[in-house]
């Protein structure tokens, strides 16, 4: 008697921390012999391909995101009804809160909700084998099988959960909980692991990366130091830093950072603002002082070094001269990479009781108007240089100075996975182009 496989599909939504819960999701689920479809191909109209269950990984943290969440059920729910889809689940933030954003009609149609806690046991769930049992969100943080998504050489590792910062703006401790780090050890397998799939650079994300050990007498540059040990002992791998807290970036950190042979000179510390009066307002660090010190002491330590950084436009308590503030900020400090986010109220966050102008939208281009020039300027100061670059593509890569998915490519040729030196020859607001030497 043959036995029928049956198959899965995931959708993606969210940031690189969910994309690791998704690749767990589907890591039990192909652990448990389900064949993995690709979720674009499923919803192509032209598509014959039938599979047995739609995993949602979703995100619920601005408004524009549970959006997202509810046009993804939305369009799953047609595809059931379609006969193309037999089940759906449901993971993620926007999870928590179905019965608040979800209407009704698709909230019906959802066959299984995965906790962010449970995803290492989705194949449990989905089978009936055992009830989501709503375990703390940092449960996810334990070593199981995952199915690596994306570009096959780069991979993130998460190594915490949750947060213990109030940013009066976010949502995310009452989503994901108290701020649980992982062990060391736990992190080194899962290197070696992601190590011995051919991946070549590991992205360190957390809420709130450099707060990492406080829980456990340990700090960030023990797993810097642990890190290199183990590059010692294999081949070359770039370790890439993502979401530093500005007042946790010390003298000690940075000198972890200029000493380490694997983590490369990347410090990704999202500012949200400038003006101390909007950052009091967001419960952030206040001293703008102390903020352009910091990136001076960054610059000073390094002889190349990538800063970027996140910003907030339009936040309750920011007028046009504190906004102008903010662009006098960012022209001195001159960020090599800057995302913005327009704010966005958040249901039961302080920021959301007081009130906010109408130009989050209008204020987020202008600051993206500046960071197009101040961009292209610093790139031009890399015209000539040769650098180490990882291929990601056949036509386009990476320096150690640009993240993938969110910074800016290389134009050059070279096989995929592989790093090649070359020459930066010309530069664009965000790409550059270079020549094999």
């Amino acid at each position: 008697m043959s036995i029928i496989k049956k198959s899965a599909a995931l959708v993606g939504l969210g940031c690189d921390k969910n994309r690791v819960d998704g690749e767990k999701i589907l890591g039990s689920l192909y652990e448990h012999g389900y064949t993995i479809y690709d979720s674009h191909e499923i919803f192509k109209n032209s598509s014959r391909q039938k599979i047995d269950l739609l995993v949602i990984n979703t995100c619920a943290f601005i408004g524009a995101a549970r959006d997202e969440a509810i046009q993804a059920i939305t369009e799953a729910v047609d595809f059931k009804r379609l006969g193309k889809i037999k089940l759906i689940a449901v993971s993620g933030c926007f999870g928590i809160a179905l019965n608040e954003y979800c209407p009704a009609e698709l909230k019906k149609e959802i066959d299984f909700f995965i906790g962010a806690g449970d995803i290492g046991q989705a194949y449990e769930i989905v089978e009936g084998i055992k009830k989501n049992q709503f375990r703390p969100p940092a449960d996810s943080l334990k070593n199981t099988p995952r199915l690596l998504l994306g570009n096959p050489h780069y991979a993130f590792l998460k190594v915490a959960e949750g947060c213990d910062r109030r940013c009066s703006f976010c949502t995310i401790p009452s989503l994901r909980g108290k701020y649980v780090s992982r062990s060391i050890k736990s992190i080194l397998d899962e290197t070696k692991i992601l190590l011995s799939k051919g991946i070549k650079e590991i992205i360190i994300v957390s809420q709130d990366t450099s707060s990492f050990g406080k829980d456990r007498g340990k700090r960030l540059s023990d797993l810097i130091d642990a890190l290199d040990k183990l590059r010692n002992n294999s081949s070359k791998f770039w370790a890439r830093l993502h979401y530093l807290y500005p007042s946790k970036v010390t003298n000690e950190l940075i000198e972890a950072i200029a000493g380490s042979d694997c983590v490369v000179p990347y410090f990704d510390i999202p500012i949200q603002h400038a003006h101390p009066d909007v950052l009091r307002l967001m419960r952030r660090p206040s001293n703008h002082i102390e903020l352009q010190k910091l990136f001076e002491r960054i610059r000073a330590r390094f002889r190349e070094v990538s800063l970027r950084t996140t910003i907030i436009t339009g936040h309750p308590g920011e007028n046009k001269k504190q906004f102008d503030f903010l662009l006098s900020f960012l022209e001195s400090v001159q960020f090599d990479r800057l995302g913005v986010i327009p704010y966005s109220p958040e249901p039961g966050t302080f920021s959301a009781t007081l009130s906010a102008s109408n130009k989050a939208d209008e204020r987020a281009k202008k600051v993206m108007e500046l960071q197009r020039e101040i961009s292209k300027k610093r790139l031009e100061m890399r015209i000539g240089k040769k650098y180490s670059i990882l291929m990601d593509s056949e036509k386009f890569g990476r320096t150690e100075f640009e993240s993938p998915e969110i910074d800016g490519v290389v134009e050059v040729e070279g096989k995929r996975g592989n790093f090649v030196s070359a020459v930066i020859e010309s530069v664009t607001e965000h790409d550059m182009k270079a020549s094999i030497v």
